[in-house]
């Protein structure tokens, strides 16, 4: 079972017999054995945490809470990691231009979408079909900015057709239906599935919607609309719908019950997230300015504009952090 935590040392000391400071202020020997104590403190940490990493990541991960960064030294080799894209947020707030389209689609059950997404997916499939979940099918994945407007101009007639006015008609089909360049099937990233072809919340009934809210993350994919989280996605619950994220992403939204959007929030709170996954651990960090960082690192802009900023990946084997009792 794969586990998300934040590094924490567990320093272990021998049980000390207090002290009684002098009257007047604390006697010089009790005041050297705490400093004493306090540097040794030091030294455990920086020799448990800093040699996890390689002089260029420590020296990157230092450099992420500077306002005013320092150049990454140019003699090490190592190129700006690619954007993955895994992680970019896209809805009405960040739209995608109409013609963005990724580089990297391939067909899948006669439908198009990225290649990472696709190998994801297959894998998953089969250990639905290990565990005797059969039938689960893709029913839509990558989106042209055209098609997104004809389907949301679909819903928007039928609303009208039943009687709501034209204000109404176009709030509620948003609710249900992402408006043109707000979809994140443009990113050729979202899936929906079904067991029927019917896309419906009694999906999250079935033993395959059962099994995807339980595992998906497994393989890099998230429930992108919750249930409890309407209010922050503004999309109402769809549990056929998909997102791939990729590792650890994926685990530490599912553990820790993000949104994508918290999740843009949460690593921009906090200094650094360590992912336990399987034998390796990952160390997560939002950047707001890109950073050259050694092999093992995947790095997602957080979209597409050109101020996002820059979540990092660094993968490192679980064995080293073991040797040191964490």
């Amino acid at each position: 079972m794969r586990k998300c935590l934040i590094l924490t040392p567990r320093l272990k000391f021998a049980k000390q017999t207090p002290i009684t400071p002098l009257k007047g202020g604390i006697s010089t020997p009790t005041l050297r054995k705490g400093l004493i104590g306090v540097a040794i403190g030091i030294v455990i940490i920086s020799a448990v945490f800093f040699p996890l990493l390689t002089p260029r990541q420590s020296f990157a991960l230092q450099n992420l809470d500077s306002e005013n960064p320092r150049a990454v030294p140019e003699d090490t080799g190592f190129p700006v990691p690619e954007d993955t894209g895994f992680l970019w947020l896209i809805n009405r707030e960040n739209p995608l231009p109409p013609d963005f389209k990724p580089d990297d689609l391939t067909e899948f059950e006669g439908v198009r979408l990225r290649e990472p997404a696709r190998d994801a997916f297959t894998e998953m499939l089969a250990a639905m079909k290990a565990e005797g979940i059969d039938g689960l099918h893709l029913q839509s994945a990558y989106r042209t900015y055209s098609y997104q407007r004809a389907i949301f101009n679909e819903k928007f007639k039928s609303l009208l057709a039943k009687g709501n006015n034209p204000g109404a008609a176009a709030a509620i089909a948003a609710q249900a239906v992402q408006l043109p360049g707000a979809s994140e099937h443009q990113l050729g990233l979202a899936l929906d599935v079904s067991i029927n072809g019917s896309l419906s919340q009694s999906f999250a009934e079935t033993n395959a919607g059962r099994w995807l809210e339980e595992n998906c993350h497994k393989f890099g994919f998230i429930i992108r609309y919750p249930r409890a989280k309407t209010d922050i996605t503004n999309i109402i619950y769809e549990p056929w719908h998909l997102r791939y994220v990729g590792f650890p992403h994926a685990q530490i939204m599912k553990e820790a019950s993000l949104t994508l959007e918290e999740y843009h929030e949460f690593l921009m709170g906090i200094p650094m997230y360590v992912c336990w996954c399987d034998d390796d651990y990952y160390l997560v960090k939002y950047s707001a300015t890109p950073l050259e960082i050694t092999e093992n690192t995947s790095v997602s802009k957080t979209g597409l504009d050109e101020n996002s900023g820059n979540i990092i990946a660094v993968k490192k084997p679980k064995m080293i952090v073991h040797d040191f009792g964490l």
